[in-house]
């Protein structure tokens, strides 16, 4: 009986030795698992904070690798330049980018003129999509005094390509096919870099992906002195909101160069592995 209790006794233990073995190893491998997962996030906030041309000049950074929280958007750059979601509804966050609906929803920065001052470029990762009707993408303008500026993209005639669209302080409109290398480009439903980059009393460059389609020198006079930079609504009368998924929004208080515009290019390619 002694002996088959020592059995007995052995067997207790060992299976007891056994389940802690396996127990240690579990929480191990979770542990391990953990620090992974923790190393791909900050892995994934440095991807968001760095690489892109003049990252010194970084002014605000919104990331979909980042998602909001609740009506916040933080700003990775590191200022602390959080912007606000308006409207947006619980679901508008996605598989790494906002959702605007086209109706009601927009991002509000909160930047004035004075924050930005009359040089400054913002460059965006977005898919426009149904522009049936014009969709704003920015607005800087206030309608009372005329001043600023905004811009939008409207459907041409043959239902494939579009215009980019802003408004001078004459209350001006001025327009220009989306074209690359001269060729009209598909802008509806294709993901794109878009970067606008301001330069008062000298005109706005405006580049789609990595080429350069509208210069400055034919939008002289432009001066930038009113409230509240947005993203998604032309600041005007709410009717030119945007549709479409905002991956990453980038402010910068300097003016990119071509050079600086093609590296964010290539990083965003990297990045997203969507651009079109």
């Amino acid at each position: 009986m002694k002996k088959n209790g020592f059995i007995s006794s052995a067997l207790l233990y060992g299976m007891l030795a056994l389940f802690l073995v396996v127990m240690m190893s579990t929480l191990a491998i979770l542990g391990n698992r953990k620090l992974s997962m923790d190393k791909l996030k900050e892995n994934a906030l440095n991807n968001i904070q760095y690489g892109y041309a003049q990252t010194e000049n970084i002014y605000a950074l919104y990331d979909g690798l980042q998602p909001p929280d609740n009506d916040t958007w933080m700003d990775q750059s590191g200022n602390g330049h959080d912007a606000t979601l308006i409207n947006f509804a619980s679901n508008s966050y996605t598989e790494r980018h906002l959702v605007f609906n086209g109706t009601s929803s927009y991002l509000d920065t909160g930047f004035k003129a004075s924050d930005l001052g009359q040089t400054f470029t913002i460059s965006a990762v977005l898919n426009l999509q149904n522009a049936s009707k014009s969709r704003g993408i920015f607005g800087y303008y206030s309608p009372t005094d005329k001043a600023g500026v905004y811009a939008y993209i409207k459907q041409t005639a043959d239902d494939t390509v579009a215009s980019f669209c802003y408004y001078n302080t004459s209350s001006e409109e001025v327009c220009a096919d989306v074209s690359v290398n001269n060729t009209l480009y598909p802008l509806l439903n294709q993901t794109v870099q878009l970067t606008i980059v301001m330069q008062g009393g000298q005109g706005i460059d405006v580049y789609l992906n990595d080429a350069h389609f509208v210069h400055r020198a034919d939008t002289k006079n432009i001066k930038f002195h009113v409230d509240n930079l947005i993203f998604g609504n032309s600041n005007i009368d709410n009717t030119n909101l945007f549709r479409g998924n905002l991956y990453n929004l980038t402010i910068y208080k300097s003016a990119l160069s071509l050079e600086d515009v093609q590296k964010n290019f290539q990083i965003n390619t990297e990045k997203y592995q969507i651009i079109g």
